[in-house]
């Protein structure tokens, strides 16, 4: 479909996203922008939308995805998997890993996740990264945390160890360069091999630059589980003493350990500056070294399978892996050996005739550390019942994957967890907000987030809560419930 000059959407229920109650009304758009919105029975439009029958509702934000770890922000630029769930803006660069900068030409941060080698590196700078997605063209708006490894791998190669004082310096001033450029703030891994050792004063440093910059924080816990807590109180001191709002992603809650997951949550309530996003799955994503001893989790994939190819690491890990249940870990992905995908571990060790260990042990060495587990060991209805707090924000943790022919879809369903999620929810209103509006206003995207005049025409028409239309900047994306094929996605920097 042409690109239109200007689009009437008419007699749709509008859900504005500022929380009040759905209204009958009509709504003009032109150019990028909502114009206008009320009641036009004489107006007329180059395209006119029979909304009679849909919810009309801002794009939805999805503040927490993986498009740039898996790289498919490149090689799947429509992202129709977030367009299909109404959302017109994603946001990348978390878990201490992103796209940029890159000194030394390689994406060595993003090799637990997916193959590097996908794409062709020509840029260096966050600006250089945010010029060339701009000039692409991409499918969604997208935005970007800096991510502290990728800062750190920079400057040292040794990010298993304390950097000195002059690091430090050096991944500070790299860090300013980067916000500078449009991102939106500094995220850590801090459950990943590459930033669990991120120190204290790694950590007030980085809070002190963000301060001053008037940048965001986005993190992982350092723990999960019976730690969650303590993890949670240590974001929250450097939170309010550097008065930097941080948001921790993918707060889980871990069967067994609900109890902590509660404190910590009401921890977090009692932050000003702490937040959270999470989602309503019982499986968790569990790359495959995070299933070894702490001891030999750190380093990069060729340090930590040294210790997995010797036989004294062998042995640690052996004893450390007694207590894996096969029948709840399945592989999600598995590198050069698709075949693997959507069977359980304990299937996968039978089949070589070895203990669920012994078969975990073969598992890492065949994909040398880089296979996927989905492991079902979270409590849904307790992340579903924090997710009405005011702190909580709804994201996906997902990528949107051109093909699935080696990597199996999360078992609560990632290409629908929004839509489970408006589904679920008992008050759309309510959940519109959090998934638009609240989500912009914490990003500081004040232009977005509302259907209101002057705000930009991001919108999404829903019938039976299901997306039929989406619009980007005021162009059409997905009609009648299919997307066009059309890059109308804007690159989204911090100012």
């Amino acid at each position: 479909m042409k690109k239109s000059g200007s689009i009437l959407i008419k007699n749709g229920s509008v859900i504005d996203g500022s929380g009040a109650r759905e209204e009958r009304l009509d709504v003009f758009i032109k150019g990028e922008q909502i114009a206008d919105v009320g009641r036009f029975p004489l107006r007329n439009a180059d395209l006119v939308i029979d909304g009679t029958g849909m919810v009309v509702t801002p794009g939805f934000i999805d503040l927490n995805t993986a498009s740039d770890h898996y790289l498919s922000i490149f090689t799947d630029p429509f992202q129709k998997r977030f367009l299909t769930q109404g959302i017109s803006t994603i946001v990348g660069g978390l878990r201490g890993s992103s796209l940029a900068p890159i000194l030394y030409g390689d994406l060595d941060s993003l090799m637990k996740w997916t193959d590097v080698n996908q794409v062709n590196i020509d840029w260096a700078s966050f600006d250089e990264l945010l010029n060339l997605l701009d000039r692409r063209g991409v499918g969604v708006n997208f935005a970007s945390f800096v991510g502290y490894s990728t800062l750190r791998r920079a400057i040292s190669s040794h990010y298993h160890d304390d950097l000195s004082a002059k690091e430090i310096d050096a991944v500070v001033r790299l860090g300013s360069d980067a916000l500078d450029d449009g991102a939106l703030g500094i995220s850590f891994g801090l459950l990943h091999r590459d930033s669990g050792s991120t120190s204290s004063r790694e950590l007030e440093e980085i809070y002190k630059l963000c301060s001053q910059k008037g940048a965001l924080v986005a993190t992982q816990p350092r723990y999960d589980g019976e730690k969650i807590f303590d993890a949670v109180e240590e974001l929250a001191s450097f939170a309010d003493e550097f008065e930097v709002k941080t948001i921790v992603n993918t707060l889980v809650a871990v069967k067994g350990h609900e109890g902590e997951y509660k404190r910590a949550i009401e921890r977090i309530e009692k932050s000003r500056y702490l937040y959270f996003d999470a989602h309503n799955f019982d499986h968790q994503t569990l790359p495959i070294h995070l299933l070894l001893p702490p001891e030999f989790r750190f380093g990069g994939i060729d340090k930590m399978m040294e210790f997995v190819e010797s036989e004294i690491g062998r042995d640690g890990i052996l004893e450390a892996l007694g207590r894996v249940n096969g029948d709840k870990l399945v592989i999600a992905s598995a590198p050069n050996f698709d075949f693997l995908v959507g069977r359980s571990l304990k299937e996968f060790a039978n089949n070589h005739g070895l203990s669920v260990a012994k078969g975990l042990l073969k598992l890492m060495e065949m994909t040398r550390l880089r296979a996927v587990l989905f492991v079902e060991n979270l409590n849904s209805k307790e992340a579903f019942e924090a997710l009405k707090s005011d702190k909580a924000f709804f994201a996906s943790s997902n990528p949107s994957l051109l093909s699935a022919h080696n990597v199996i879809d999360h078992p609560g369903g990632s290409a629908n967890v929004f839509l489970n999620y408006l589904k679920d929810s008992e008050n759309l209103e309510k959940a519109v907000k959090k998934i638009s509006f609240d989500s912009a206003s914490f990003l500081g995207f004040g232009d977005r987030g509302l259907v209101r005049s002057g705000y930009v025409a991001d919108l999404c028409l829903l019938s039976d809560r299901i997306p039929e239309y989406v619009l980007i900047s005021g162009e059409i994306v997905l009609e009648e419930g299919s997307a066009n094929n059309r890059l109308a996605g804007k690159i989204l920097r911090r100012t």
